[in-house]
């Protein structure tokens, strides 16, 4: 492997057989850096800061959280409360009910403003300095009184705690002290009114459970009983078969209503499909059976003619003949007579079975019976709907007397409750119900000392100050500081390599072989990726004016030629013409007329530099910006190619002028110059102009990298391939290049190359 191939391996390029496209394709997967690298990012180059000053505010944190706590003692003592109240009328006692909630009750007597300010009264509060008079100091003493209930247990634990320890001792014993005079206090007036009051209440519950059960022992004397739930459920039963009986009577009645008030064969038809529900039509046979022969009279009047048309036939007449045809229409007139009649008695008449009698009933002396009955049922229906209506308002009542018996009962019984707890109370100390357990002691340990919590806390909070400060600062100076953010942070683009950061006035001879072996890098690295593509037009461009696109156009054609490439540096800042200056040339024709006239070599000069050509901006300069357009600039850059192997274009930095862009697209790749502390936001937008014009980025050039650049990039390795002399032999050594970058790196250079 050659040492070029070796050189872009370690920088990250494609070898030689790959193309700029491919490679920023397959580098745009490159994301920004996430999460913990871009906090290192935003700490870079500034740990000794933080690490420094997270020390002192650390420390500082520390001593603020340990002083701002202080330890806490505490006291405490015990009292129990006897379940059991002692009395004359029964022997060993009675035993409290609702104990529960009387202890709970016990708990919120210590904790009430009434016995705090009992305590601060005390002798021992007062002896101990501590402070009273004042509602800051009953909300104070209440702020280190704890009182509970040790579950399962009739003892009270009260604990008493404070800064100051004989504070401590003297909040527990006041407290308790206090808490015993309450009840020893001589106040005909304490218990009374509320027991008064209890009693008002106890009265008016038992009136109203009285109320209820007389209400309600009336009703049992009308229905014999006060759950009226079967006696409903019957009525309402007895009311549905009414119901059920009505709507069977008003059905037939319309249907014999129907019957008799139908008119026509098509009234007929219809009546006798409603009748169907209690009887079927009737036949010939049964109307024959009952209409006292007249049915049977016309029937045989039909059979006598039927058998006059069969002799007819019998003796030779067919039925074309005057007789047959006569006695057809005889015997046609008689079948529609028969249907009329059956017609007819059918509507009036109907074969009734129902009560096991067969014979024929006559629908209209029916319909007047069904009214009769039907008015009987709804007399019955109405009443029975009254009842029922009656016995439901009984029963909603019923239910409301039970639940105001609830309510009056429940009542009564919290009321009793709280009277026997009042009782109680009173006689809580006659009775020896309170005893005392164990009393106060005075602590000379801290129950709670948060002090070294608290300076920790302070310590990581003053730690981390300066470092959240710093990295909010690395968010608002978005620059790039570090040679490495720029290969990195710009979507995959490559990074060609980097110039060092020269003094304004370059003497030092290891500076100026140092400024060109990077030089040479970037060369190297560039021949190596256009070498089988044929890539041997770049054009240098920058975000913005100062990043050294200029100076470095110029290193980089005196290191093609020094390598043997014939070069050709074309100057196309129509505006800077930085170029142009920077060899003070002066030049009536150069880019402009090479592109009008298609033969660039008349306008093209020479330098003292071998095999390094130049083609000035001449006198165009910005205001024939508007005349250059992509056909001139790829006729020109195709022109070129003829005669020289390496053609180099410095132009205007490609967010600021007109003719970047053409050039830019024209050329086989850009090379875009990133100098430290140029702004991230402008170079994302240089590069997606680039982008979007369709332009080649053959990589990225960090100018002006600090010594730590060095030592993280691949410079480093090949430095040591500069050969060790003594009184600027170093830069003998590398021969005229280094001297050209030494004149040529900075704009405030000595010496020039000549032309």
């Amino acid at each position: 492997m050659t040492n070029e191939m070796q050189l872009a391996q370690a920088a990250g390029l494609p070898m030689a057989s790959q193309d700029f496209g491919h490679l920023q394709a397959a580098n745009n997967q490159i994301g920004k850096p996430m999460g913990l690298k871009k906090i290192h990012r935003l700490l870079r180059g500034r740990y000794p800061l933080v690490i420094t000053l997270g020390l002192l505010f650390g420390v500082a944190g520390a001593l603020l959280g340990y002083l701002s706590q202080r330890p806490m003692f505490s006291s405490r003592s015990q009292v129990e409360i006897v379940p059991v109240i002692q009395n004359l009328s029964s022997y060993g006692g009675e035993t409290m009910s609702s104990y529960g909630l009387f202890l709970e009750s016990q708990v919120r007597v210590v904790e009430s403003y009434e016995v705090i300010q009992r305590a601060l009264d005390e002798d021992e509060w007062k002896d101990a300095g501590g402070a009273r008079g004042s509602d800051a100091a009953l909300a104070h003493f209440a702020g280190g009184l704890e009182v509970e209930n040790i579950p399962n247990t009739a003892i009270l634990k009260i604990t008493y705690s404070d800064p100051d320890s004989k504070l401590a001792y003297a909040g527990a014993q006041s407290i308790m002290k206090a808490y015993r005079e309450f009840f020893q206090d001589e106040d005909p007036m304490m218990f009374t009114n509320k027991l008064q009051e209890l009693e008002k209440l106890r009265t008016k519950a038992t009136n109203d459970l009285q109320t209820d059960e007389a209400q309600l022992t009336d009703l049992q004397k009308v229905f014999d009983t006060d759950d009226l739930t079967s006696y409903q459920s019957t009525h309402m039963q007895q009311l549905a078969q009414l119901a059920n009986a009505l709507e069977n009577y008003k059905t037939q009645l319309d249907i014999d209503q129907r019957l008799v008030g139908a008119q026509g064969a098509n009234g007929g038809d219809n009546a006798a499909a409603g009748a169907t529900t209690r009887s079927s039509p009737l036949t010939e046979d049964q109307i024959a059976a009952y209409d006292g022969g007249t049915l049977a009279r016309m029937r045989s009047e039909r059979d006598q003619l039927e058998r006059e048309i069969e002799l007819a036939n019998k003796d030779g007449y067919g039925d074309a003949s005057p007789r047959v045809q006569r006695l057809h229409n005889e015997l046609e007139v008689q079948n529609d007579e028969i249907g009329s009649y059956v017609q007819n008695f059918s509507q009036n008449y109907r074969l009734d079975a129902a009560s096991g009698q067969f014979g024929l009933t006559s629908i209209k002396t029916e319909i007047l019976s069904l009214k009769v009955r039907i008015e009987d049922l709804q007399k019955q229906y109405d009443h029975q709907k009254q009842l029922c209506a009656d016995i439901g308002r009984n029963a909603a009542w019923i239910r409301q007397v039970k639940d105001g018996m609830q309510r009056a009962q429940s009542s009564l019984d919290n009321t009793n409750a709280e009277y026997e707890r009042l009782i109680s109370l009173r006689n809580l100390n006659g009775n020896n119900q309170m005893r005392l357990i164990s009393a106060p002691i005075m602590s000379t340990d801290p129950s709670t000392d948060r002090r070294k919590a608290f300076g920790i806390i302070g310590f990581l909070g003053g730690a981390a100050l300066p470092m959240l400060v710093v990295m909010l600062v690395g968010l608002v100076d978005n620059r790039f500081r570090y040679s490495d953010e720029a290969n990195t942070d710009m979507g995959g683009v490559p990074l060609l390599g980097i110039l060092p950061n020269l003094p304004d006035l370059l003497t030092d001879p290891t500076q100026a072989a140092t400024a060109a072996h990077c030089v040479h890098q970037i060369r190297t690295i560039l021949q190596i990726t256009g070498q089988s593509t044929e890539r041997r037009v770049f054009t240098l461009t920058s975000a913005s004016p100062g990043d050294g696109k200029t100076s470095l156009t110029l290193a980089l054609g005196l290191s093609f030629s020094a390598s043997g490439s014939r070069t050709l540096l074309v100057d196309g800042d129509l505006i800077g013409g930085g170029l142009t200056a920077r060899l003070n040339v002066t030049a009536e024709h150069g880019v402009l007329e090479a592109m009008a006239s298609r033969d660039i070599m008349p306008f093209i000069r020479t330098t003292d530099v071998a095999d390094l050509s130049f083609l000035p901006v001449g006198k165009a300069m910005g205001g024939y910006t508007g005349t250059i357009s992509p056909a001139a600039v790829r006729r020109l850059v195709d022109e070129a190619r003829k005669h020289f192997d390496v053609i180099l274009i410095d132009t205007g930095p490609i967010l600021g002028s007109i003719e970047a862009s053409p050039v830019s697209v024209a050329s086989d790749g850009v090379v875009l110059c990133v100098s430290r502390g140029q702004q991230r936001q402008v170079v994302d937008r240089a590069l997606a102009h680039l982008h979007a014009i369709g332009a080649r980025l053959a990589g990225v050039v960090f100018n002006r990298a600090q010594a730590h650049d060095f030592e993280r990039s691949t410079n480093r390795l090949g430095l040591g391939s500069i050969p060790a002399g003594a009184d600027g032999r170093r830069s003998e050594a590398i021969g005229p290049v280094a001297r050209a970058v030494a004149s040529s790196v900075r704009t405030t250079s000595g010496h020039e190359p000549g032309i």
